[in-house]
């Protein structure tokens, strides 16, 4: 029996193989077929341009203007000899010193220059499917070093050399195309060239450096001349290093102290030479001697400047680090190397941008004396506002509590008795979290109701940070809180608002539960006890909460206990006592705010709560003017729930027993109680809107069903929410004082270690089942047209039954190049 199976298998994978090659011999001879005749690709055409300038536009990318073009059709088998021979026909003249460039598709700004075969068949793998391609000849340029400085006294006249005729009659063209320019537009910054003189690419390279190098252009005049005055010495070594490093030559101290400070040129017999000292009586230092010329080459080298120290680059980058504190390595050293000419190395820049974090460090201390002030002008700005801020007994920087009167107004006013509490790191070199408590409005958007920044997350200050939160809000309604039961706020919660619910969060809880997972069962044994315990916490009857367990159970009575022990009570539907909206986690607000703390990464504490201002400012504008425009009595979303609760409702039977009470059956007989608003199925009290039972009692007694639905669920409520706005803070005068009471003193925190002690633990990585795929293996990769793609191989694929013809068709297809 075994043996006619192999047998079959055999004949089956016999007759695939047929298949599969004939498709691949059909579709190679049609392709080639439809290549000969030329219908997939045609030649491009170069679009060769001359005599013409470039313009540069704001954005650093240039354009050509003037001169004249030609259109010469190129493709892959064009040699480079053969294209300059058409240019040459052309442009009828000798292009042996001419040059040969392009741009590519995504970048105006440097141009590639073809030299040989290889040149000219990337210009056209890099232009596919262009119709043209805009290529420039430009006389052979002279490479030369550019200097930062425009004018050195140390630079000597460049000797004029001969010219083809060709590069001469360029050299017109463009004269007279950039007269014409000009005269149309005077301010445009044009790269031109004199009668007589080529307009050499270099010259444009160098134009161009000379406007972005505009910041060394302070520099020259850091050292004016004789009786210049510097507060110190160190002042005057700093404005020497500036100075050497503007005028591109290596400083060498003769004296260095305190009293006197002599340097000169380093090169052989350069005679450049400065000589300063202290005044009398004075700490001031005053340049006596200086001797200007210069004349060595001053020629630093490619790579670096002895004087671009790692003092001077945090001078350069500690204003761009201030308002981007995100500022990489690399884009320092790039920058430098635009606007300075200096080259340098990954690890001294980063050094130097560790030396400038260190000295923003103490203006950031500083920003710690600031909050008082801060605290006064929200209060005076925003009448309402709580605004709290806590310091230690060393009056050093504790914890500050920060609520709009427009955020309360918003929860009071629209939003469902709800709050989210989150705790988030502020990543920065002083210690702090950012604690923050959101609800949500009839559109299940986050709203911003308070938030904290705090030295740690701790119990002491969760526990402080819902006093406050009492002392915002207003109590007449039981709210319902969900967050983790870390740090302590599940003892925290209950404890501050007696009268209130409070909710795990499911998605924490599921992480708890996959540890009670990890390392005793496969992966699919694994989701089917994670989807277990999320239908244990969304049911609504206690018989299938018990279903769950038992499921559980069989599986491992662990497990099942562990599940037991968690205080389900706080979690699953069921059993819990608050209204949570159908929102079982408080990840949704936590992702809420990580958008803004990704951007809060190394700002200052006053930059973190300026950032959170103004976010929120702006998200109350954008959510009012959108709800301008609703004209439903539910929002949006909920709206269209309802829609499909009425749909869904259509063919239940409804049995009255009173006025209020009433039976409707579909697989269960559930009891309505349209006077409590109550469903046995209970998803009339989770949701806020009527359940599919509710919505059939209320269709078949003729009563409005939108007079049934939560109040915060409507457009009204959402509006209200909205209504209030926060206004800005200015950065004005500190607010009037009264002087019964005492000032404030705040200083930063003591900063915490780079890392705990101890070797970090390493997570280990979670087993996967790998499983058999119907599909046929791609376990050959072969070059296609300079690409790694996966080719189908018919004698290494493992072809069963499952295939099929489409899929045979497929893979033929890519075999043959086609994707």
């Amino acid at each position: 029996m075994r043996k006619e199976e192999e047998e079959e298998e055999e004949k089956r994978d016999g007759n695939n193989r047929v298949v599969f090659a004939t498709l691949i011999s059909y579709f190679s001879n049609l392709r080639a077929s439809i290549l000969a005749a030329g219908m997939p690709s045609s030649k491009p055409v170069a679009i060769c341009q001359f005599g013409g300038v470039f313009v540069p536009n704001d954005d650093g990318s240039m354009f050509y203007s003037g001169g004249e073009a030609h259109a010469i059709p190129v493709d892959h088998s064009m040699t480079f000899d053969e294209f300059k021979s058409d240019l040459a026909d052309n442009l009828n003249c000798d292009i042996s010193s001419l040059s040969i460039k392009y741009f590519l598709p995504t970048n105006r700004r440097t141009l590639i220059t073809i030299s040989n075969d290889k040149g000219l068949q990337r210009m056209v793998d890099f232009h596919e499917g262009s119709d043209t391609i805009d290529v420039y000849i430009l006389p052979g340029e002279v490479v030369t070093p550019i200097t930062p400085n425009k004018v050195d006294p140390r630079s000597k006249r460049t000797e004029s050399r001969p010219t083809s005729k060709a590069t001469r009659a360029i050299a017109r063209a463009a004269t007279r195309s950039s007269a014409r320019l000009k005269s149309k537009n005077t301010d445009a910054d044009l790269i031109t060239s004199s009668v007589g003189t080529a307009p050499a690419f270099s010259d444009v390279v160098q134009t161009r450096s000379a406007e972005q190098l505009g910041a060394i252009s302070t520099y020259d005049s850091v050292i004016t001349g004789v009786g210049q005055e510097f507060h110190s010495a160190r002042e005057f070594r700093f404005a020497l290093r500036k100075y050497a490093i503007a005028k591109g030559f290596v400083l060498q101290y003769l004296k260095n102290d305190s009293v006197r400070v002599t340097v000169k040129c380093k090169a052989d017999g350069c005679p450049w030479r400065v000589h300063a000292s202290r005044l009398p009586k004075m700490q001031k230092f005053t340049l006596r001697k200086i001797n200007d010329e210069h004349t060595c080459s001053g020629d630093v080298g490619k790579d670096g400047h002895p004087q671009a120290t790692e003092f001077w680059i945090a001078s350069v980058v500690k204003d761009k680090l201030r308002d981007n504190p995100q500022y990489k390595p690399r884009e320092i050293a790039n920058d430098i190397l635009r606007d300075y000419g200096i080259k340098l190395k990954y690890q001294k820049v980063w050094r130097g941008r560790e030396v400038a974090m260190e000295q923003l460090q103490a203006l950031r201390a500083d920003l710690y004396s600031q909050l008082p002030s801060l605290c006064g002008r929200i209060r005076e700005t925003n009448p309402g506002s709580n605004v709290t801020l806590a310091t230690t007994d060393e009056s050093r920087f504790h914890r500050l509590f920060i609520s709009f009167h427009a955020s309360v107004y918003g929860f009071e006013n629209g939003c469902r008795p709800l709050l989210f509490l989150n705790g988030m790191s502020l990543r920065d070199k002083y210690p702090g979290t950012l604690l923050a408590a959101s609800s949500v409005d009839g559109e299940d958007g986050i709203f911003p109701v308070a938030f904290a920044i705090v030295d740690d997350e701790t119990y002491d200050n969760w526990h402080w940070f819902l006093g406050e939160l009492k002392s915002s809000v207003s109590l007449n309604r039981a709210i319902t809180f969900v967050s983790d039961r870390i740090n302590g706020l599940e003892e925290a919660v209950p404890k501050v608002f007696q009268d209130s619910y409070h909710g795990f969060s499911l998605n924490h809880l599921i992480e708890d539960y996959k540890r009670q997972l990890t390392g005793l069962y496969s992966q699919p044994v694994k989701e089917a006890m994670i989807e277990e315990f999320k239908r244990a916490a969304h049911t609504c009857r206690i018989p299938d909460f018990n279903v769950c367990i038992h499921t559980m159970r069989n599986v491992s009575h662990d497990v099942a206990a562990w599940v037991l022990s968690s205080k389900y009570e706080q979690w699953s539907n069921a059993f819990f006592k608050g209204e949570r909206y159908n929102c079982y986690s408080s990840d949704i607000a936590e992702s809420f705010y990580c958008s803004w703390i990704r951007e809060a990464d190394n700002l200052t504490i006053l930059q973190v709560v300026d950032m959170v201002l103004c976010k929120t400012m702006e998200m109350i504008c954008t959510r009012r003017e959108a709800s301008s425009t609703w004209s439903t009595t539910l929002t949006p979303s909920h709206e269209e729930k309802l829609q499909v609760e009425i749909f869904n409702s259509r063919g239940l039977n409804v049995l009255i027993s009173s006025e209020t009470v009433f039976e409707v059956r579909d697989n269960l007989v559930n009891i309505v109680n349209i006077e409590t608003w109550d469903c046995t199925c209970r998803q009339w009290k989770i949701s806020g809107l009527p359940c599919i039972h509710a919505v059939a009692v209320l269709d078949r007694t003729g009563r409005n069903i939108y007079d049934f639905c939560s109040r915060y669920l409507t457009v009204d409520s959402y509006r209200a929410t909205y209504s209030e706005s926060i206004n800005p803070i200015a950065n004005g005068e500190k607010p009037a004082c009264d002087e019964s009471t005492p000032a404030v003193i705040c200083k930063p925190p003591l900063r915490r270690l780079s890392r705990p002690p101890g070797r970090p633990r390493q997570k280990r990585a979670e087993a996967q089942v790998v499983r058999k795929s119907l599909k046929p293996r791609w376990n050959r990769r072969v070059h296609m047209e300079n690409r790694q793609v996966p080719r189908f191989n018919m004698v290494n694929c493992v072809w069963d039954h499952h295939g099929t013809l489409l899929g045979c068709i497929w893979m033929a297809l890519c075999s043959v190049g086609w994707r």
